[in-house]
């Protein structure tokens, strides 16, 4: 699609019952492999009428739809607790923007007349996204226990 000039986003749902880091370690690398125009991420939510609902309702309580919980508030018992699951979603995103950044380093070294506003800005930001994403992993890290 990219290939062909359609922007293409995803949007990657986190926190299913039996996630592993590897399921997680595979979306990041399916993210990275891809490259989409953009990504948006939130915690898997449960929607009255699905088989999903079906299997945690009875853990909901007070939080029965996500107009009820924030984005990224686990609403059920996953794998991890939601902090982990806000700060993975910090993660993604800079892991995500410091390979942006990368592919438009690369760019200005091969063709540096055709870098655009948005080339040039992705690029300077590698130099916050690399500090940043070390950091946040080491939090996740920390998170996982």
């Amino acid at each position: 699609m990219q290939r062909k000039g359609i922007k293409v986003a995803f949007f990657l749902q986190f926190g299913y019952p039996g996630e592993t880091k590897e399921d997680i370690h595979s979306t990041m690398q399916m993210v990275l492999d891809l490259m989409p125009d953009e990504v948006g991420i939130s915690v898997s939510y449960p929607l009255p009428g699905t088989k999903f609902y079906e299997n945690v309702k009875s853990q909901l309580d007070l939080k029965q739809n996500w107009k009820d919980s924030d984005d990224l508030d686990m609403m059920f018992q996953g794998t991890f607790r939601s902090e982990y699951y806000k700060e993975l979603h910090r993660y993604v995103h800079s892991v995500y923007r410091k390979h942006r950044g990368y592919a438009s380093l690369r760019k200005l070294l091969r063709s540096p007349l055709r870098l655009t506003y948005r080339d040039i800005k992705s690029g300077l930001a590698t130099a916050y996204f690399v500090p940043v994403s070390i950091a946040q992993r080491i939090k996740l890290e920390m998170l996982e226990n």
